[in-house]
């Protein structure tokens, strides 16, 4: 047993197998385990999912066993090409992170009010409902032609597009879903994604991460959009973070 898991405690859910080191590298096993190959050998039996194996029908399994020292060669080039592609992914995400906070500073300064503009809070120039799930066990309620959003649907783009999941009219005629009008401007209010914004081309609905914000006819929705989109830090700042963070209607 590797010294990190001395006197761990695990649930029913793993499996603890002895790994005959002088014929199989452990790293060279943990990779095998993430391949197609091993996976191919789960759904064999007919599963989809490694909860319902057995460890004796693992131990079945066949794994290609190159020499040790040639397993030893492959995991470190793995380890090697992972160590780049995670640097790479770093690098991504700081530059996204970047280019976000030169918008949202491009954002604030040309909407910058002027003293002829008049300033409104957004309560009394819209209206505001926040999305449902509806119950998952119901599968009539999915699969029909509603676009459902949930956050990782939205990125920052302006014009929202298709979801990974769709709803029937049934889930919106039951009330167990929120219809959104066109042009309504969705705005992710509570995870990691807090802050990201998008706008609804046709009617549609979201799951309870979002609450959607229809402005009132003298808004011009994309102006709305860019407005909402500039106080991405701010709604940072003022959202609630004691378990994740979530910003309210009412702080909107």
């Amino acid at each position: 047993m590797p010294p990190e898991l001395e006197g761990a405690i695990v649930s029913s859910h793993y499996f603890l197998f002895v790994v005959d080191e002088g014929k199989l590298d452990r790293r060279f096993l943990d990779f095998f385990i993430r391949t197609r190959r091993f996976r191919d050998q789960v759904e064999a039996q007919g599963s989809t999912n490694y909860a319902s194996i057995r460890p004796h029908q693992v131990l079945e399994y066949e794994i290609p066993l190159p020499p040790l020292d040639e397993q030893r060669r492959i995991v470190a080039r793995i380890e090697a090409l992972a160590a780049k592609v995670e640097a790479a992914s770093k690098l991504r995400v700081d530059v996204a992170i970047g280019v976000q906070s030169l918008i949202v500073s491009a954002i604030q300064e040309f909407l910058k009010p002027k003293p002829s503009w008049e300033t409104l809070p957004i309560l009394k120039c819209s209206k505001m409902s926040t999305g449902k799930t509806p119950p998952s066990k119901r599968d009539e309620y999915y699969g029909g032609k509603i676009q459902w959003y949930t956050p990782g649907d939205l990125g920052f783009h302006k014009k929202l597009g298709e979801s990974t999941r769709t709803l029937s009219q049934l889930a919106i005629d039951d009330k167990k879903a929120t219809l959104f009008e066109p042009d309504t401007i969705l705005l992710v209010a509570i995870g990691a994604s807090l802050g990201k914004v998008g706008i609804a081309q046709k009617a549609c609905s979201s799951n309870q991460q979002i609450t959607g914000i229809k402005f009132s006819q003298e808004i011009d929705p994309e102006y709305g959009f860019w407005w909402m989109r500039g106080l991405y830090s701010e709604l940072w700042r003022k959202s609630s973070q004691a378990t994740l963070p979530i910003i309210n209607q009412r702080k909107i």
